[in-house]
């Protein structure tokens, strides 16, 4: 990348890293700290790109910037933590925003926004975006939880063709159980890949796509974008199930061509909601609804009740899904501990991503809390800090699947 590219940040320390993050792109980097810029703002004028603290953004820079652009297309980035309760500050000078952590995915995808804006601009070229979805519904909040949703609730969906895109055995398996009552027709997908070979090469006119992020050979953005391309495709709804919800992640999945997101595990009255959205209801007859008294039980490391209320109560499907969770995850806490030995982090990371979601599924709210826990020093690139997971992993796994046994012998 031939850019000239100004970082202010706040510690040096801070800066270091972030410069890190960005000199892998080429560009010419220089960097500030808060002193050294408080004691002398250098010259915009001389940059390309200027990516700025939101702590250093007054009315003062915003001017000096505004004076730029006008004689200069300078593109102007505002940095800010993600979990800042700062207001997002809105202003037309501000060209885009990176919100912390980075991650190189993250700062390569908006550099490539800028550069394409700035290629488009120098060309004067009106670019396509039917995959914006002008005339289908985008929803860009988290969905509704719809009120009094039963497996039953799905019949007045009744023939829809349904595309479920999604890499994990058990998570297919949790969607087909909810839905499988309703007589929607359903298809699955274990990649990206499969998802666009199937769009392609059916002759089924598809009503609805579930779209799962994290795939091998290809996620659910590049999928996600190789449907839109197929102008057939403009109005199919797809949503994704992701177990992140990011800002970054959202907006991606957005730009991408999705309509709405997900996350797991999987809420029953989200997912209805989502459907109601986007398919053509039938007129079902009133139903009413009978509540059951639920039995308690506390085992340690896995809240049956709230595993049971993801499967709409229904015990033998739970148990099917906690020995589908024991087949496939039996030795995590060997591979676990062999993957930090080796420092494959980026191993881990996609271990993580994938049992995010089912541990939130099946109620064991531990090892999801700590799962968590690994992901998020992962986001905040603190490899070094992952070794001290080792011991609390195994002893909250193992504790998780005696727990499961235990529950799947009565």
């Amino acid at each position: 990348m031939d850019k000239k590219i100004l970082i202010v940040d706040k510690s040096p320390r801070v800066v270091r890293a972030t410069e890190k993050l960005f000199s892998s792109f080429g560009a010419e980097i220089t960097a500030f700290s808060r002193d050294n810029f408080e004691k002398n703002i250098p010259n915009f004028i001389n940059y390309d790109i200027v990516i700025l603290s939101s702590e250093f953004l007054d009315l003062k820079i915003l001017q000096i910037v505004k004076s730029i652009k006008e004689i200069k297309d300078l593109r102007f980035i505002n940095l800010d933590n993600l979990f800042s309760s700062t207001k997002e500050i809105s202003n037309s000078i501000i060209d885009s925003s990176l919100k912390k952590p980075l991650t190189q995915e993250y700062i390569f995808d908006t550099l490539i926004k800028i550069c394409e804006q700035d290629l488009e601009k120098s060309n004067n070229i009106i670019t396509d975006d039917s995959y914006k979805l002008d005339t289908l519904k985008v929803n860009r909040e988290p969905f509704n939880d719809a009120k009094n949703i039963t497996l039953d609730s799905f019949k007045i969906f009744n023939g829809a063709n349904i595309l479920i895109v999604e890499d994990n055995i058990i998570n297919q398996k949790v969607l087909m159980n909810i839905l499988s009552k309703s007589e929607m027709v359903l298809d699955i997908a274990n990649n990206g890949q499969e998802a666009v070979d199937f769009m392609n090469n059916t002759t089924k006119k598809i009503d609805f796509i579930f779209m799962d992020i994290n795939m091998p050979i290809m996620d659910g953005y590049s999928a996600s974008k190789n449907i839109r391309s197929n102008d057939k495709f403009n109005n199919t709804p797809i949503v994704s199930l992701t177990a992140l919800v990011s800002e970054h992640e959202i907006e991606k999945m957005f730009d991408s061509g999705m309509n709405g997101y997900l996350s797991k595990p999987i809420n029953i009255d989200k997912l209805y909601s989502a459907l109601e959205m986007f398919l053509i209801k039938k007129d079902l007859p009133t139903v009413e609804i009978i509540e059951k008294e639920k039995k308690i039980i506390t085992l340690e490391g896995l809240d049956v009740a709230c595993g049971l209320s993801h499967m709409q109560n229904n015990d033998i499907f739970y148990k099917e899904v906690l020995s589908e969770f024991i087949d496939a995850y039996r030795e995590s806490d060997i591979v676990f501990e062999k993957l930090v030995r080796e420092h494959r982090f980026v191993q881990i990371k996609m271990l993580c991503l994938d049992m995010i979601g089912l541990t939130g599924t099946i109620g064991a709210k531990e090892m999801h809390i700590l799962i968590n826990e690994i992901n998020q020093q992962l986001i905040y690139n603190k490899p070094e800090l992952i070794h001290s997971y080792v011991s609390k992993y195994q002893r909250t796994f193992n504790t998780l699947m005696v727990s499961i046994k235990q529950y799947l012998s009565n």
